[in-house]
């Protein structure tokens, strides 16, 4: 299967892969990534992400990111060809009660709800509390998804915590909350020279 990646807004090649992608998934899972071990140290970093496991095979990685010093988010679209990452620490599977094509989520993100137009917070954990506003939303959209009403408050708590492969947690207190931007201060972030 080949890489096809595309970031939301910014990078425009392989849009319309998923702008018209009418491959269905039916579980979200929602990946707590290690992003290394601290030097003398049981604990690590995370990073979460979400993958949309298409019912045929493969999986959508929806990833919100950052450049190191940047605090705007980047949302990558990515299809890849496994369910669990090489990094993955934990992970929570939320499963739908009907499946879902992955252009109405695309649609859905990019369109209606905007969650692309995301700074994150100084100091890390910004994923987890877009992770949360995205399960959230798509919750609610109850017209287009059915994800139990459950999900993001249970998402909320297993974000409470940080996870390494040693089995080591520790408290995520506070989850940091990012900004979602309106359309002008985006676009002055992304495209305006200072």
């Amino acid at each position: 299967m080949p890489s096809i990646s595309h970031i939301v807004a910014l990078e425009e090649q392989n849009r319309e892969y998923f702008d018209n992608n009418s491959s269905t998934f039916s579980k979200i899972r929602v990946t707590i990534h290690t992003t290394g071990a601290w030097p003398n140290s049981l604990h690590s970093n995370n990073h979460v992400t979400t993958l949309l496991l298409l019912d045929r095979g493969g999986a959508v990685q929806v990833n919100m990111r950052t450049d190191d010093g940047d605090r705007r988010g980047q949302l990558q679209w990515k299809l890849v060809n496994y369910h669990h990452s090489s990094s993955e620490v934990k992970c929570i599977d939320c499963d739908l009660y009907a499946p879902v094509k992955v252009k109405t989520l695309y649609r859905a993100i990019r369109h209606d709800w905007k969650p692309h137009q995301y700074l994150f917070s100084s100091g890390g954990t910004g994923c987890r509390y877009w992770t949360y506003v995205l399960l959230d939303m798509t919750a609610n959209d109850t017209r287009r998804f059915s994800l139990r009403p459950g999900v993001p408050a249970h998402a909320w708590r297993v974000f409470g915590r940080c996870y390494s492969r040693t089995g080591a947690e520790r408290p995520c207190n506070p989850i940091r909350q990012g900004q979602f931007q309106s359309y002008e201060d985006w676009w002055n972030d992304w495209f305006t020279l200072e």
